[in-house]
């Protein structure tokens, strides 16, 4: 028994220097990746500067959205420092907001998940008198956008199935503008201080609800409708792995909003996925280099990953052993996800995690039919670390941000490569370079 124990340590050291010599190869191909990046823009902002000598900004199409002297600069660094404890932005993040406040085009993100998407839009909606108007395809996905804005201080408001008639009126009327909010019996003098500066929907709601079209209408009509981000834009495309076919029905944006700018975002866009969903919601070709949508790229690697795949065990109760096993060896009383493929498989997962760890590690069962309020118990819980794993089917997990889940286990494989690249992605979005697991069964 002594032996297995000391080759069970040995082979336990070894994964992990083995796993801290992968991270430290990522480490470097990361850091080979944004000197090569840093070169390519010290070269891009020279040709930029030669072309402004030569001929007035005006005339130049190509704005240099990497300059700190817009009127609105300071400013945008005093709200994410105060909101967001952010004192330096990440890749292409000051670009992207630049040109979003600037407002003349259309914006395409395509960056990593845990990269930094939301506060791309987050950021210039605070500036906005208006109020910015997203589109998500996943209530989970909504709560943790308005869980994570509430804690900052910022106004925020959504609208899903759940949402109240009381509370839906209240966001509405705040969209059109405060004078109108206040007249609404109850208006608080929080939210008069406070004005709701984002608000979140489903696709469902544009596609289904004739009520809140006829609101966004009188919103635009008033100037207040600052912009419309579309996050995980790639489900308006029959080409992505992720089709939704309330996501097509958005391409009425242009039409009854022309005036309004765009933002889409995705995590998972091939070439062929980008040029069908530009077509479906009718933004300008990015060809175009005075009007066209702006496309922003980002290497989408994550070098604070570490991969690895398991072998399967026939039995389904020794699965559970492992898992269990390993979670308690390596992340004990952190926080991690378990993704299945079935409803069904969630519980008895579930069951069997907390069973093998005699209850010492407290997971939570999230699946499309809970009801609303279970699954916002069981999110918050999780978000406040009540509960150390979420088992879950991908009703929840598509742009997930806990502020540190430190792994993500497979119990069985995704759908697709991109499924699982979004799921596993929702490990290590803090942006730390620590290593993050994510395993495979």
């Amino acid at each position: 028994m002594a032996f297995q124990e000391q080759l069970d340590k040995l082979d336990a050291e070894l994964i992990d220097i083995d796993a801290q010599i992968t991270a430290l190869y990522d480490r470097r191909d990361y850091l080979s990746a944004k000197r090569d990046d840093l070169l390519s823009s010290l070269d891009a902002s020279s040709n930029a500067a030669s072309n402004r000598d030569e001929s007035p900004l005006e005339e130049d199409p190509q704005q240099d959205y990497s300059r700190e002297d817009f009127p609105w600069s300071q400013k945008l660094r005093e709200l994410a420092k105060k909101h967001f404890s952010i004192s330096r932005f990440r890749n292409l993040q000051l670009l992207i907001m630049n040109a979003a406040k600037e407002g003349k085009r259309d914006i395409f993100v395509i960056m990593p998940t845990g990269g930094g998407k939301s506060l791309c839009y987050q950021l210039p909606a605070l500036l906005d008198p208006g109020v910015t108007l997203v589109i998500s395809p996943l209530v989970s996905l909504i709560r943790d956008q308005v869980y994570h804005l509430q804690e900052a201080g910022v106004g925020v408001g959504m609208i899903v199935g759940a949402t109240s008639k009381e509370d839906a009126n209240h966001v509405m009327d705040s969209m059109v503008g405060p004078a109108k909010a206040k007249k609404r019996a109850g208006a608080s003098a929080e939210s008069e201080e406070n004005p709701i500066k984002l608000v979140y929907v489903t696709p469902e709601k544009i596609a289904k609800s004739k009520r809140f079209l006829s609101k966004l209408e009188q919103v635009y009509t008033a100037g207040r409708l600052s912009r419309i981000v579309i996050d995980e834009c790639h489900c308006c495309s029959q080409l992505g792995h992720d089709f939704r076919p309330d996501y097509k029905k958005l391409n009425i944006f242009k039409t009854i909003f022309p005036n309004t700018p765009i933002i889409a975002l995705t995590a998972t866009c091939p070439p062929l996925v980008l040029q069908n969903v530009i077509s479906i919601l009718n933004l300008k070709s990015p060809h175009d280099p005075r009007n066209g949508t702006l496309v922003f790229t980002s290497p989408l690697h994550r070098p604070n990953l570490i991969y690895r795949v398991l072998p399967k065990p026939s039995s389904a109760p020794v699965l559970i052993q492992k898992i269990a096993t390993w979670i308690s060896r390596y992340y004990p009383a952190k926080s991690g996800i378990v993704y299945c493929l079935s409803k069904k498989d969630t519980q008895s997962v579930a069951d069997g995690i907390a069973k093998e760890s005699k209850g010492v590690i407290k997971s939570g069962v999230y699946h499309a039919d809970l009801p609303e309020d279970q699954k916002e118990r069981i999110h918050k819980l999780w978000r406040e670390n009540r509960l150390h794993v979420i088992v879950a089917t991908i009703a929840f997990g598509l742009g997930i941000n806990h502020p540190d889940v430190r792994f993500v286990i497979h119990h069985s494989m995704s759908k697709s490569v991109e499924g699982y690249y979004q799921e596993s992605g929702r490990a290590g979005c803090v942006g730390m370079y620590i290593g993050k697991w994510c395993c495979s069964y």
